[in-house]
């Protein structure tokens, strides 16, 4: 597809090169892959600007592997309740994680919460839902005793009752 310029002659635009599984790299290869940047040659500046607009610069084609983190979410009073009742009683269990895991308990924690903030900000409020999403959050822990999650699911999802009562009565949810 060529675009024309301000002399009215058309440039050459690379097209984007479409990902497959087979480029796709391995977890051990990323970090080769983000190491080895390549160095680009400077393009020597062209004299006039008819050979300038003929000319077509060549852009190197690298996939980089680069982590991005999700922007965090808004934290509003409500929601840090409802994280703190999640939290509740398991800081010896998130203690005894093993270190990669942490990271990943956490963020399925704080994924769990914004979505039982929003069953609370909801004008019905089902207790069901609510117990299902930390049931699900608890049974991501290891070798934990299942009569112990139904405990837990059960005490978080009532004080979770008593919080969207507490904010109906306040004036409103959220």
């Amino acid at each position: 597809m060529d675009e024309p310029n301000q002399d009215g002659k058309n440039l050459e635009i690379p097209k984007p090169v479409p990902v497959t599984p087979e480029m796709a790299p391995v977890p051990e290869q990323a970090a080769e892959l983000s190491a080895e940047v390549p160095q680009v040659e400077p393009v020597p500046v062209r004299e006039t600007a008819e050979a300038e607009a003929t000319a077509v610069i060549e852009v190197p084609r690298v996939m980089s592997v680069a982590k991005t983190e999700a922007a965090p979410a808004p934290y509003d009073p409500t929601t840090m309740k409802v994280e703190r009742v999640l939290e509740a009683d398991l800081w010896d269990i998130y203690i005894g994680l093993p270190e990669d895991f942490r990271a990943i308990f956490l963020s399925l924690g704080q994924t769990t919460a914004l979505a039982i903030r929003a069953q609370i900000a909801m004008t019905h409020v089902r207790a069901s839902r609510i117990h299902d999403l930390v049931h699900k959050w608890l049974k991501k822990i290891p070798g934990v005793n299942e009569f112990f999650l139904l405990q837990e699911s059960k005490i978080k999802t009532d004080q979770f009752m008593r919080l969207a009562a507490w904010l109906l009565t306040r004036g409103g949810h959220g």
